[in-house]
């Protein structure tokens, strides 16, 4: 399995986007293509990484549950045909380079193969620390996701 780490803000958004979730800044379907390029380059699955993650719902009985922008982010992935299995689990939002580690450490002990991974944020929270910077790809809240780093992310997936 390869997993890509999704942050939300910074790469399916950027300084310059219009769409709008409620008051919060939306996603822009234009940069979830450039996901789904991803996603059809290496087989990846998504797991949720972002602070959009707190109001989301992995169970389809919990979906009911969940609030605007969790909903929103489904149905923005959805038209790419693109689905999040599941979310990283944190006890500090500083801390997300911990809960990645920690969802990987969970793969293992369920002894579900991860063959590589990657990490799309457009902030270092604590990847430094936790020695995940060469799976790392730090995007920029002026552009989001682009071809240059849809094409850094392609290549840590496959080696």
């Amino acid at each position: 399995m390869k997993i890509l780490f999704l942050d939300v803000d910074g790469v399916l958004n950027c300084i310059n986007t219009k769409d709008k979730c409620g008051i919060y800044m939306g996603i822009e379907d234009a940069k979830v293509k450039v996901l789904k390029e991803i996603i059809d380059e290496t087989n990846a699955v998504i797991v949720l990484s972002s602070d959009w993650k707190y109001g989301w719902h992995k169970e389809k009985a919990n979906k009911v549950f969940q609030d605007e922008p969790a909903n929103y982010l489904d149905n923005k992935l959805k038209k790419q045909n693109l689905v999040i299995i599941d979310k990283t689990y944190e006890y500090y939002a500083s801390e997300r380079g911990k809960g990645i580690k920690e969802f990987l450490n969970l793969m293992e002990r369920q002894k579900q193969e991860v063959e590589n991974f990657v990490i799309l944020d457009d902030r270092l929270f604590d990847f430094e620390k936790e020695g995940l910077l060469e799976h790392f790809v730090h995007t920029d809240f002026k552009e989001g996701l682009n071809e240059d780093y849809k094409n850094k992310a392609i290549k840590i997936l496959n080696k």
